[in-house]
């Protein structure tokens, strides 16, 4: 079981191993594109730390695109911060920003947003919550009033008298979905399963479930959604075996829908890529349809990204690949739907070469935007306004001869 657990713990610092060593891109940029770029910003919360990109987030009610990330002192991790940003969605103005916490040395060492924030939601009257590991291991979130404009912690181990197993389930904790009346699902998982656990707006556990999907080791849900109008939801996640400090070279992949007290009512189990940043993510496109995005083909071996579309009663429609990797390099991804009932795709393909896709509803691709070498760390995000595509990701610039600096940088691409 030691041995397992530590492999668990490999299956997500294998990400950030890599993504240090994607810094080596040099800023050679060949652009091709058929979506129009709006416009363009670089952003950074200290212009004398790095910064490193976390979740993203729109406020549709208010028009802003919401990034979250840490910063750091270069080589030393020392001076962490993590932050948040609101951005303007109508030319990447910068109106506010927001230092949420202050890390002290011990808990500043590794200062890399995609292992430390999980995700970031925005709920329906705009307030704000951020979950993630802000002192240690705990799992908390954090919750931004924004019209009061103050800031409350919950954390969730230790709310009942067995306080070492609860602390214990919510460490496996990786993402969270917005439910209905303020609740909270959140998702992970280990050895025993995939978890979710669901909780009210203050942080009180109404119920959680473990759940056995695949037939490998491991079972891990990365990603869901929240289904309004029946109080159910949809998660996507894999189940893979590890050997040694890496994944196999094949996993299983599944889509699971559940009803409000999780009990499963449908389900799909595909082959996928185990590789950690290739594993599957979900968004619904407005005529009720399922849109999956993943990564198949094995280990180290063979890299694509593939989607896969489903009706609403997890019946398979369709399945087309979204782009090949030209180096056999893993990838990672992410997906969201476009208000004409289609989506976007947007990936970090062969570790630095970014890649936009957008699809109608029938799957069929009707634009693209590519720029190579741009991407510095694994970590991309993506957010969608009624007429454009916003993608997010880090670069780095030099600020002398011996050093560089993160920045972050943001594209506005205009929607078919």
């Amino acid at each position: 079981m030691k041995r397992c657990n530590l492999s668990i713990k490999a299956l997500f610092l294998v990400p950030v191993i890599f993504g240090y060593i994607s810094q080596a891109y040099a800023e050679d940029n060949n652009i091709t594109q058929t979506m129009k770029i709006l416009w363009q910003r670089e952003v950074t919360a200290d212009a004398n730390l790095d910064c490193s990109l976390g979740p993203v987030a729109l406020d549709k009610t208010n028009k802003k695109l919401l990034i979250t990330g840490t910063s750091f002192r270069p080589k030393v991790y020392s001076e962490g911060k993590f932050w948040l940003m609101e951005l303007d969605t109508n030319n990447g103005d910068i109106t506010r920003k927001t230092i949420i916490k202050e890390a002290n040395e011990s808990n500043a060492t590794l200062m890399l947003a995609s292992s430390l924030l999980k995700s970031l939601m925005v709920s329906e009257n705009n307030d704000i919550s951020l979950s993630g590991k802000f002192d240690g291991s705990a799992h908390s979130i954090m919750k931004i009033n924004r019209s009061g404009n103050t800031n409350k912690f919950i954390e969730f181990a230790g709310k009942n008298n067995d306080a070492n197993k609860n602390r214990e389930d919510f460490s496996k904790v990786h993402s969270e979905v917005n439910l209905s009346n303020g609740n909270i699902l959140l998702m992970g998982g280990g050895s025993d399963g995939g978890i979710a656990i669901k909780v009210d707006s203050e942080g009180t556990q109404l119920w959680k479930r473990n759940y056995k999907i695949g037939q490998k080791q491991v079972d891990l849900f990365n990603d869901g959604l929240s289904v309004e109008n029946k109080k159910e939801f949809v998660i996507v996640g894999c189940s893979v075996d590890a050997k040694g400090k890496f994944p196999d070279v094949t996993g299983d992949d599944f889509v699971v829908r559940c009803n409000a007290q999780g009990d499963i009512i449908a389900k799909d189990i595909f082959t996928g890529n185990p590789w950690p940043g290739e594993q599957p993510r979900i968004c619904r496109t407005s005529s009720g349809n399922f849109i999956v995005v993943y990564g198949k083909g094995m280990q180290f071996k063979r890299s694509e990204i593939n989607i896969r579309a489903y009706s609403p009663d997890l019946k398979l429609l369709w399945e087309k690949q979204v782009v090949k990797s030209e180096k056999n390099k893993p990838s990672s991804f992410k997906i969201t739907a476009t208000p004409q009932n289609g989506f976007i795709v947007a990936a970090n393909v062969d570790f630095g070469n970014l890649r936009v896709y957008e699809y109608d509803n029938k799957g069929d691709q009707v634009a693209t935007f590519s720029i190579d070498k741009a991407i510095k760390l694994v970590n991309i995000g993506l957010a969608c306004t009624d007429n454009e595509a916003l993608v997010v990701f880090q670069n780095r610039q030099k600020i002398d001869q011996n050093e560089e600096i993160s920045r972050i940088k943001i594209i506005a691409l205009e929607l078919k």
